[in-house]
């Protein structure tokens, strides 16, 4: 069988069909929890975050659809803490992203008792919603244009405000424009500067690997030479 789907790390397929037949049995199964160690070894072979996401967020829609709200609510924060937007694997799974921020985003203390989570957390995840929906009678170049003034208006504030949460909406909106048009420096530099102030210093490597493919002037990769490689924030 051919996994279109899969986009993973793992080449022999094999991990795409043991997530397909265990996925079968869960939804027939009257108590899916039972089977959730199976999938969490599946998780925990998987190299792509992507996938990895993907598989988190197909356990969390599935427990939701059993109403089984908390830990529902648990796997869906597990799936939005593995997404990464830069990795080719993303747009495979865009769909998945969407929906749980979507799931995220919204108020869940009528369901699960106390939902403690403040704006720090959930304004990404609002963004993140608005960015990546599918409904939107914008046109690709207002898009495009539009999501580079957002991420350089949230990167700018967040230099004026010394924020931390503005730049990771940086970042959410500069990963879209990114993927609205690959072959643009621009909005991969923005990814850098908000990256490099959170500390990430792997997505800064990642972000330099890029450029060396698109920046044919060298604009980009002679500011990111100046500004260097940030040292890893303390968590």
């Amino acid at each position: 069988m051919i996994y279109d789907w899969y986009r993973g790390a793992d080449a022999t397929g094999g991990i795409a069909r043991r997530f397909q037949e265990l996925a079968g049995r869960m939804e027939r199964a009257t108590d899916a929890e039972a089977l959730l160690p199976e999938l969490e070894a599946i998780v925990a072979e998987e190299q792509d975050p992507n996938m990895r996401a993907y598989f988190l967020w197909y356990a969390g829609s599935l427990l939701y659809s059993r109403n089984k709200m908390a830990l529902a609510l648990e796997y869906f924060l597990r799936a939005y803490r593995e997404f990464d937007p830069l990795e080719a694997s993303f747009p495979a799974v865009a769909h998945a992203y969407h929906d749980t921020c979507s799931k995220c985003s919204g108020d869940w203390s009528e369901l699960v008792g106390v939902d403690d989570r403040d704006a720090v957390e959930a304004a990404p995840m609002e963004l993140a919603v608005l960015l990546w929906s599918q409904q939107t009678s914008m046109t690709p170049a207002m898009q495009l244009f539009g999501l580079g003034i957002l991420a350089v208006f949230f990167l700018r504030r967040a230099e004026d405000w010394r924020s931390l949460t503005l730049c990771e909406l940086t970042r959410i909106a500069s990963a879209r424009e990114h993927r609205c048009d690959t072959e643009s420096p621009i909005s991969l530099w923005t990814l850098y500067e908000a990256s490099y102030y959170l500390g990430r210093r792997k997505d800064c490597e990642r972000i330099v690997e890029m450029l060396e493919k698109v920046d044919y002037q060298g604009t980009y990769l002679q500011l990111a030479a100046r500004w260097g490689l940030p040292k890893p924030r303390a968590t």
